[in-house]
């Protein structure tokens, strides 16, 4: 058996490039693309484009953020058995602000914590929304993507949150399947 597993490695490694592939090139073609991605599905907004997937994490950016400049990036991190405290610890240990912590809605009808935090990045006050959904072994988080010398970080979050939201409003997400 464990022989016949390692032999299968390549072909699983090979599929998950594929389809990484497939995924950047379908953001780019059009308008809007279909993207998969673990339990995660929806509709791509016109002019994002996912810039990293793996099997634990697919990271978006709208498309100023993508060409380098400011705006905004969107992660998608699969954490089974996180927890909303398990976010509050980390983001004391960081030494940032927790602004805001609140029960919401996601993908219509999936409970979800949302933190707010303002944290200090070399020298640069930035805002980021983290939303830990328990149910799904999933946690979110937006962060702003600024340019050198930007004073205006935590602002930046609060322009882009709703659109955001309004996105992840939009998306499904399955139960994971136990592994």
């Amino acid at each position: 058996m464990g022989a016949e597993a390692a032999s299968r490695r390549p072909h699983l490694a090979r599929r998950t490039l594929l389809l990484g592939l497939l995924m950047v090139l379908a953001a780019a073609c059009g308008d809007s693309a279909e993207l998969r991605w673990a339990s995660v599905r929806a509709e791509l907004p016109a002019g994002w484009e996912v810039l990293a997937s793996s099997d634990t994490q697919l990271i978006l950016a709208d498309h100023v953020a993508a060409e380098g400049g400011r705006g905004v990036l969107v992660t998608f991190l699969r954490a089974p058995g996180t927890l909303p405290d398990d976010w509050r610890s980390t983001v004391a240990d960081r030494g940032a602000l927790l602004e805001s912590d609140e029960a919401v809605l996601v993908a219509g009808d999936v409970p979800a914590t949302q933190l707010i935090l303002l944290d200090d990045i070399d020298g640069t006050l930035v805002r980021e929304a983290l939303l830990v959904i328990p149910s799904r072994g999933l946690v979110i988080a937006v962060t702003p993507r600024l340019e050198a010398g930007d004073a205006d970080g935590p602002e930046l979050l609060l322009e882009s949150l709703d659109a955001v939201r309004s996105f992840l409003d939009g998306i499904q997400l399955a139960i994971p399947l136990a592994r």
